[in-house]
């Protein structure tokens, strides 16, 4: 069919069907002698009979092919339109992005230098506490070896007194003889 070429076209042919399936309807089920007062006056003398509801179904395979074909044609078309369009859009960002890189490019200088002046700093602070640790243990070592020291002369002290004691007592004290342990030496007689 000929007549479908746009989205458009299409939603007439599907509802006209649909209007049409409807009427075959009401002319198939419209019995005179049973009508309503409200019932209108043409269904009597449509065509719309049996014979016309399977020509109308014979068409809608066909419609549908072709309204099918026309909704793939426009999903299709969209989609590369909205390719098109995210291209369009990177390429006007990355624009976007270039000038701002140019913009920024003296604000990331001074981003850098803030960033190099904290790294220093905190090299700095590193540096003093490891000063500070460095003398911490100086001075530690410095108290051990005066405690090393003073045990030293401390037990030199004691050694000496110890020693002067002993050397008292040896000039209070008189001298013990020995004589019991020595043996008296017999005189040779001379001859």
């Amino acid at each position: 069919m000929t007549l479908l070429a746009t989205v458009t076209s299409a939603i007439s042919v599907v509802l006209g069907l649909g209007m049409l399936f409807r009427e075959c309807k009401c002319v198939i089920e419209y019995e005179e002698d049973e009508a309503s007062l409200d019932t209108p006056s043409y269904l009597a003398n449509s065509f719309f009979d049996m014979s016309f509801l399977h020509l109308l179904e014979k068409a809608v395979p066909e419609v549908m092919c072709s309204v099918v074909g026309i909704i793939e044609s426009c999903m299709r078309d969209r989609l590369l339109q909205n390719e098109e369009d995210e291209d369009e859009d990177e390429g006007d960002s990355r624009k976007s992005i270039e000038k701002e890189d140019e913009n920024t490019d003296g604000k990331q200088g001074e981003v850098l230098a803030k960033v190099q002046d904290v790294e220093m700093e905190e090299r700095e602070q590193r540096q003093e506490e490891e000063e500070e640790v460095v003398e911490e243990e100086e001075e530690e070592e410095e108290e051990a070896e005066m405690e090393e020291v003073e045990v030293k002369q401390t037990e030199k002290r004691l050694r000496t007194q110890v020693t002067l004691r002993n050397s008292k007592r040896a000039k209070t004290e008189p001298e013990v003889s020995s004589s019991k342990s020595k043996k008296p030496v017999k005189a040779k007689p001379e001859i």
